[in-house]
């Protein structure tokens, strides 16, 4: 954790470059700590060959490669997304992404707002509401997110500002992705 938290304070663009940690002991705890320390991702022990290769072609693929990590990999489950698309009309399922993105942009300023007053009862209903809303959705990580957030709430635990802010971020960057995929 050191390491990552020295090269994020280096100097230029080498701060950027995107870090993945390798932990035999993934849980909550650990995974939170990664990200706080500022690594972009990690990988559970064993490692899938597979799965390191996607994680590290992803991150040097992304036009933004070096910018500040969305800490995480897969933003959307295309199969669930498609699912859904399938399931209903062109027209009705544009207007649902619509309703979607207004909804998550809705929850979101209600979790900062509840989040000033420290309400951990309205953060967990936010929490799980937009956690179960982005799983109908296929967005994989804002609904982790979500419903990690929403644990630290039932467990009486103050949910970190950075995780709201990772929240935050991965919502838009989900957003966009659909947005950019859907709407044009």
């Amino acid at each position: 954790y050191q390491t990552t938290r020295h090269i994020r304070e280096l100097s230029g663009d080498n701060h950027k470059i995107p870090i993945l940690a390798v932990t035999a002991h993934a849980n909550k705890t650990i995974e939170e700590r990664c990200y706080e320390s500022g690594m972009n991702d990690y990988l559970n022990k064993p490692i899938v060959k597979s799965t390191l290769k996607e994680k590290i072609q992803f991150y040097l693929s992304r036009d933004d490669a070096y910018q500040e990590s969305d800490k995480g990999f897969k933003l959307i489950d295309d199969e669930q997304l498609h699912q859904l698309q399938s399931d209903c009309s062109p027209e009705m399922f544009t207007r649902m992404l619509a309703i979607f993105t207004r909804e998550v942009r809705e929850r979101l300023a209600l979790i900062t707002a509840m989040g000033e007053k420290e309400d951990l009862e309205g953060l967990q209903l936010q929490f799980h509401t937009l956690g179960g809303t982005a799983s109908t959705y296929g967005a994989v990580k804002i609904s982790d997110l979500s419903f990690q957030a929403e644990q630290f709430c039932k467990d009486k635990e103050k949910v970190s500002l950075e995780l709201v802010k990772d929240l935050q971020h991965v919502a838009e960057l989900t957003l966009l992705e659909l947005s950019k995929r859907y709407c044009s």
